[in-house]
């Protein structure tokens, strides 16, 4: 029986210069052609997808956090500091009230965001044993937040009130990234130890 022959890998649709570091993470916006893209340095880009070109960009390592509206993107409408060393990850509520904020410090935060004001505001300063926080997410029912650690650990929060949930030791090496699925049912885990990890915690209870 003759083996299947593969199709050739396909060439990408483009292909966006512009970083002067190496690219960490990439994300899409919900609604809108555009595309976000972090750097080692520190530099944040937002691509416009359809015309292949950067929006602008912003560069700083020194734990600074900057909130644009992107309708007026020539300046950010605020520039906080609760970080006292480079963010690493972010992730903002899907009500866009709030989010979670990770880094190489030993810090997390919960924030609150005002819209109408362009302020960011602390709701939950978390002070942790060992530094590093590679990757943040927040489930789309806005109950559960988690973050990714260096020190092989996961952990687990009441997006709410800020208390800890779980602490989650399964990976031997950094934790790179967390993620939940659109469903709220599953949780999904990667880390420099070569693993992915399904977990299922804290199931969303079903409406009638």
């Amino acid at each position: 029986m003759a083996s299947a022959k593969l199709r050739p890998s396909p060439d990408p649709t483009a292909v966006l210069r512009g970083h002067r570091a190496a690219v960490m993470d990439v994300s899409f916006h919900p609604s809108r052609p555009l595309l976000f893209s972090g750097a080692s340095d520190g530099e944040l880009r937002v691509w416009d997808t359809v015309r292949h070109r950067t929006i602008f960009s912003a560069c700083y390592e020194d734990g600074s956090m900057l909130w644009w509206d992107l309708r007026k993107p020539e300046a950010p409408l605020s520039t906080v500091k609760f970080h006292s060393e480079a963010v690493l990850s972010i992730a903002i509520d899907g009500i866009c009230y709030g989010g979670i904020s990770g880094g190489v410090d030993n810090k997390i935060f919960m924030f609150s965001l005002d819209q109408q004001k362009g302020i960011c505001t602390v709701k939950n300063e978390i002070e942790l044993e060992r530094p590093g926080i590679a990757g943040t997410a927040i489930r789309a029912d806005n109950k559960i937040a988690a973050t990714a650690g260096w020190d092989h650990r996961l952990r687990v929060y009441n997006y709410r009130k800020g208390n800890a949930l779980a602490f989650l030791k399964y990976h031997s090496g950094s934790c790179n990234a967390v993620t939940f699925s659109p469903d709220c049912k599953q949780m999904a885990s990667c880390s420099q130890d070569t693993t992915v990890a399904l977990w299922e915690l804290y199931p969303p209870k079903d409406r009638v």
